[in-house]
């Protein structure tokens, strides 16, 4: 399915009464497993995806490149959207965000999110909300 479909499917899970539950998907046997259970949509998780390769979670353990590969692999298993946990985007200023949520549109993912004390200072760059999520919003599909 292109991305944009996945996109939309994604967005209406999460605009539908009753809500969206999704889980984490450590590899791809889990992912099937969820999938064959129904849920509609699957997550990464960068803890998750550090153990299946023997590394500890942190800052760039899974190279953004490592975590997009994994996150397609979740995708073609399954043809459901996919989220994905990016850390904290893969950089320390807004264009590396960016970068970030560019390569995952371009690998298929429905979603992202980010989200540690790395990515407070882009934020605060920022003068105001609206000019953070500018940052990122051309990338969007």
């Amino acid at each position: 399915m292109p991305g944009s479909e996945l996109y939309e499917q994604f967005m209406a899970l999460h605009t539908r009464d009753g809500g969206l539950v999704m889980p984490n998907a450590w590899d791809g046997l889990s992912t099937l497993m969820l999938a064959d259970a129904g849920f509609e949509a699957i997550a990464t998780s960068s803890a998750a995806i550090a153990a299946t390769l023997g590394r500890l979670d942190g800052r760039h353990q899974v190279t953004r490149e490592e975590h997009l590969e994994h996150a397609r692999l979740l995708g073609r298993l399954t043809g459901l959207p996919v989220n994905g946990d990016f850390e904290d985007g893969y950089g320390d200023t807004p264009e590396d965000v960016a970068a970030t949520v560019e390569a995952a549109v371009e690998s298929g993912l429905a979603g992202i999110g980010w989200r540690t004390p790395r990515a407070i200072p882009i934020c605060r760059s920022a003068t105001s909300t609206k000019q953070s999520v500018a940052y990122v919003a051309p990338l969007t599909l």
